[in-house]
């Protein structure tokens, strides 16, 4: 049986008469399809609840084709539907549609990745308005504050236990920007502390002056309970130390 490969010349020969005769060259043409496959139902693509039941923007094939789908978690098949519910547990969603067309041509085309993010009760999504924190005593926030000396202030994004699991990389990342003027102390991070009391790692620290960063974030494993403190924090408590925070991601790292 011959295969057929997508994309290159074959040269071709048939019989005229009895006479074998050469064919002009041919391409095998790949189906491709019209717009892009997608994954639906998330607030974005860096922020997938728990839970979520994810759909698909189909693309537009010419033509019949059977389609299929396979959806896959840590690009591990999980499901063949045409929907999927983000698990607790977290993750890298992917989804891939196969057209397969009466002539035998077939192609695959692959989703963008939505990733799971942990922090279930802090999930606005990407590009939403910034939540100020000025660190003094008297602030009220979206999140739980708590002093650890008069020095410093930090402020509980989120208490992780559900879905997580020793020995797992997870990746911490977010958007914070610090506001606060350029001749002020101190300076912000988000930080991660295993049991609420074990530090397992901390973003660089964001200078004052108000410039906005996206934190590429850190990797970090549980090696003693599976529970992990989500903390911003900021490097001093005083009058004019401000800092914002845009969005907060906690999401395991694919094996």
């Amino acid at each position: 049986m011959s295969m057929i490969h997508f994309g290159r010349q074959v040269q071709g020969r048939a019989v005229q008469r009895g006479q074998p005769i050469s064919l002009p060259p041919f391409t095998y043409a790949r189906p491709r399809p019209t717009g892009r496959l997608a994954i639906t139902g998330a607030d974005s693509m860096e922020n997938c609840p728990p839970g979520t039941v994810l759909g698909l923007s189909l693309p537009t094939w010419t033509g019949s084709p059977t389609l299929s789908y396979l959806w896959t978690l840590d690009n591990v098949p999980v499901g063949t539907a045409a929907t999927y519910t983000a698990p607790a547990s977290g993750g890298t969603i992917r989804c891939r549609q196969t057209a397969k067309f009466a002539s035998g041509l077939a192609n695959t085309v692959t989703s963008e990745p939505v990733y799971v993010n942990l922090l279930a009760s802090y999930q606005p999504p990407l590009g939403a308005s910034w939540i100020k924190i000025n660190c003094v005593e008297s602030d009220q926030t979206t999140f739980a504050r708590e002093t650890s000396s008069a020095s410093s202030a930090f402020y509980i994004v989120q208490n992780v236990s559900t879905g997580l699991v020793l020995g797992q990389s997870y990746v911490l990342t977010g958007s914070v920007r610090n506001v606060s003027a350029p001749t002020a102390a101190g300076g912000a991070y988000l930080l991660a502390l295993e049991n609420s009391s074990i530090e397992v790692g901390r973003t660089p620290s964001i200078p004052p002056g108000g410039s906005s960063f996206i934190v590429d974030g850190f990797e970090f494993s549980l090696t003693t309970t599976a529970q992990v403190q989500i903390r911003v924090m900021s490097g001093a408590q005083a009058a004019g130390q401000v800092f914002e925070v845009q969005y907060v991601q906690l999401r395991r790292k694919p094996t």
